[in-house]
């Protein structure tokens, strides 16, 4: 197992936890009981991360984690091309069907 990312907060480190699995790579997550411990760890030490179960999956997870850090927030909606229903563009998955948009 490799570290390949460490998220700000669950929220963010489950989000791209998801993205990553949608395209094939095996994460987990690490620290995400750990926020009590703030003060008495230091911060950095307490954030959740994301790590690649298989190494030979690390390069494309990094490269893939790297995009995700660069996307761009639009506003409006888009068109689900598995249910045709429409999502707000910040949705990452369909909320009718849970097809992944692959925006990144």
């Amino acid at each position: 197992m490799k570290r390949v990312y460490t998220a700000s907060g669950l929220p963010e480190a489950y989000l791209l936890k998801d993205y990553l699995e949608s395209q094939g790579i095996d994460v987990v997550v690490f620290n995400e009981h750990s926020a009590g411990a703030v003060g008495e760890i230091p911060t950095t030490e307490v954030l959740p991360q994301l790590w690649v179960r298989h190494v030979d999956q690390y390069a494309r997870a990094r490269q893939l984690a790297q995009q995700f850090e660069l996307r761009e927030v639009v506003d409006g909606s888009r068109t689900c091309t598995r249910c045709d229903q429409e999502s707000p563009t910040t949705f990452e998955f369909c909320w009718n069907c849970g097809q992944y948009f692959d925006q990144y």
